[in-house]
């Protein structure tokens, strides 16, 4: 403590990690000082051995003062430029940058691609970085520190797979790995498909120093992929209507983070937000605080925005607890647990008959979104009224298999779906929220978000 205080304060350090470094490294220094006097003080002046001491601490004290303040001026900026942070990262050549040319571009490599047709998935996602790099550039103002190697007017992109993975919307098996090379002025990327040269590119956005327009580093090797297939963020639009436009910006936020999946909550206790052309009454009796629904085709635009940015959409609708919103078709055949006011949880009637409306809907609402994975949330259910654990069951697992045999989806749910009605099946992705731990549902052999 009187080390860290010393140091910090009588030289003014701030830079916390190179502190704690060389805080230990006195403190052993200190025990090798103090067995050297132990074994030397019989013939060596005590003061000699503490003048020496003196000028070893003072040596160390400003080699750790220089650190900072190097890493304060260089290694701090570009240290971790990328997030996510990529598995391998090597800059070198810190003394110099490389310039970006205000008309930047991505370029395909077409010897490498065998001259073959660009897919639009790829020149758009190509036009939007070469944007969004040229806006970067033409905002910085500050002139680099480091001595400019070169200027760089285009990177190169190559894709391993020939452009078979633009071919499908992203799903749970796509491949984001990617590599990015800065060598003798040039710049390349190589990517397993088109979804990892967009993570490449946005990496590469993410070197550029946004106050010089620069890469620091003449030599630079990036290697990424994700650890999980899914990366996902939620908008809960059951609750609280997201326009259009905010879910765009969404999309363009996760995109530069590398989230893949949307989890569109699309509908909760109070409201069901989706356009349904059987029910148009669902969307129809929204008001107030309330008001606001997707089209259908909103959600087809949904769907190719996300997916342009390499990102899923997977819709959710919360049944058979959480289902106030679904109050409105009540008279096409839904029952509720209760016949009062509090009214929010499905009854799995023995006629079948809420079952039989809710299947029409969900199968409406499956064929709308392209992904592979169908959400049914099935949490916060009870024992109430008419409803037992028995008729939760029966209900969940008959739309569970409907979902896989029918809408030939893969099935998801929250852990209730699996620890209270244990309704789900053995494809059933799990979703860990509160009781439960995604190592618990993966020993069940699921797999868990």
């Amino acid at each position: 403590c009187t080390y860290t205080a010393y140091i910090k304060h009588t030289f003014n350090i701030v830079c916390e990690q190179q502190v704690t470094s060389v805080i230990l490294r006195l403190v052993f220094f200190t025990i090798r000082i103090d067995i050297f006097i132990f074994y030397t003080q019989a013939f060596v002046p005590i003061n000699t051995i503490i003048m020496l001491t003196k000028s070893v601490l003072i040596l160390i004290i400003l080699g750790i003062i220089f650190r900072c303040e190097t890493a304060a001026t260089k290694d701090v900026q570009i240290k971790h430029p990328i997030w996510p942070m990529p598995k391998h990262i090597q800059i070198r050549g810190k003394d110099e940058a490389v310039k970006i040319s205000s008309a930047f571009k991505f370029v395909v490599s077409q010897q490498k691609n065998n001259n073959l047709v660009v897919p639009s998935v790829l020149i758009n996602g190509m036009k939007r970085y070469e944007t969004l790099v040229n806006k970067k550039v033409s905002l910085s103002t500050a002139l680099s520190k480091e001595k400019i190697a070169t200027s760089v007017s285009f990177a190169e992109v190559y894709v391993h797979d020939n452009f078979e993975s633009a071919k499908a919307l992203p799903n749970i098996n796509t491949n984001y790995e990617y590599a990015i090379k800065l060598r003798n002025g040039k710049i390349a990327i190589e990517a397993t498909s088109v979804y990892g040269a967009m993570y490449g590119m946005e990496s590469l956005l993410q070197l550029i120093d946004r106050t010089t327009g620069t890469i620091v580093g003449n030599n630079i090797e990036i290697i990424d992929k994700p650890d999980y297939a899914w990366r996902g963020l939620m908008i809960d639009s059951g609750r609280r209507f997201f326009p259009m436009s905010l879910v765009k910006d969404l999309l363009d936020t996760m995109a530069s983070v590398k989230l893949n999946v949307l989890h569109l909550h699309a509908s909760d206790m109070c409201r069901f937000g989706v356009e349904s052309k059987i029910f148009p009454n669902l969307t129809e009796a929204l008001t107030g605080m309330h008001a606001g629904f997707y089209t259908q085709k909103d959600i087809a635009d949904m769907i190719v925005y996300a997916g342009q940015r390499g990102i899923r959409v997977v819709p959710e609708f919360d049944v058979p607890g959480h289902s106030r919103g679904l109050r409105p078709i009540k008279s096409k055949g839904v029952v509720f647990c209760s016949d009062d006011e509090s009214q929010n949880q499905l009854y799995g009637d023995p006629n079948n008959s809420t079952y039989n409306t809710i299947h029409e809907l969900m199968k409406e609402m499956a064929a709308l979104f392209s992904d592979d994975v169908f959400n049914i949330g099935c949490d916060e259910t009870a024992v109430k009224n008419k409803c037992t654990l028995n008729s939760t069951f029966e209900f969940e697992r008959t739309l569970l298999k409907a979902i896989q045999n029918e809408f030939k989806k893969t099935p998801e749910g929250w852990e209730e779906i699996l620890y209270d009605a244990d309704a789900a099946t053995a494809d059933t992705i799990v979703n860990a929220w509160a009781r439960h731990n995604a190592s618990e549902i993966v020993k069940t052999g699921r797999k868990a978000v």
